[in-house]
């Protein structure tokens, strides 16, 4: 199982000790800045960050997860893989720092220039981890997937892009109606449909970025 490994971050002081405690509210906007920050230089947008409501009301269809394990088939096609086959990958619930994201990524990075079907439930380590991007030509629509920390986190503190590493999901739309990435509940989304899988991008800031663009039932299977 393939690993990308990420240069140890610390933020300690010269004199190795701790820097004094910050409030909560630094923490997270601080995270979600370097998020965004990773995401911007690996895509090469300028950022603009939407509004806090803008985001709330921008996560696509509600759906219904008919996922019931963690699998990967394929399904015949008129194009996909070289077979003619579309590899395909289901997961009923992939969890902050769980060794599903590594299965998850390396299905992803098995298909680079692949088109392939996702039905995947992701449960985000906070609500700021799923972000619209918008640039100069393109909005795009950014989800982080966090599996490892450079440092210790406080009691009740979430995984975030400013003590650890991971991935950026980046989708080129968020929904084309029959795939897309929406809200399940909660902070719980679902990754649905069919998908043209971009090439395994980074580190920036300790986050990998890998571009996933919708692409409709219709267009794949005629």
């Amino acid at each position: 199982m393939a690993r990308h490994r990420l240069l140890s971050r610390s933020r300690s002081n010269p004199d190795g000790r701790p820097p004094p405690a910050r409030p909560l509210g630094w923490r997270r906007a601080a995270a979600a800045a370097a998020l965004l920050a990773a995401a911007g230089a690996v895509a090469g947008f300028v950022i603009v960050v939407a509004s806090a409501d803008s985001q709330q009301t921008s996560h696509g269809p509600t759906v219904v997860s008919t996922s019931t394990s963690t699998e990967a088939s394929t399904e015949a096609a008129t194009f996909g893989s070289p077979t003619g086959a579309v590899p395909r990958y289901r997961a009923t619930d992939i969890a902050p720092m769980s060794a599903d994201i590594a299965e998850f990524v390396d299905f992803l990075t098995s298909h680079p220039n692949d088109i392939v079907e996702l039905d995947v439930m992701v449960t985000l380590a906070s609500l700021d981890d799923y972000l619209r991007v918008d640039g100069d030509d393109r909005t795009t629509w950014h989800l982080a997937l966090y599996d490892q920390c450079f440092n210790p986190l406080a009691p009740s503190e979430p995984p975030n892009a400013l003590d650890c590493g991971g991935y950026s999901l980046v989708f080129l739309n968020e929904s084309v109606g029959t795939s897309g990435v929406g809200l399940h509940r909660g902070a719980m989304y679902r990754i649905f449909g069919y998908f043209s899988v971009g090439p395994l991008a980074g580190p920036n800031q300790g986050i990998f970025s890998i571009p996933l663009d919708p692409i409709g039932r219709a267009d794949v299977l005629g």
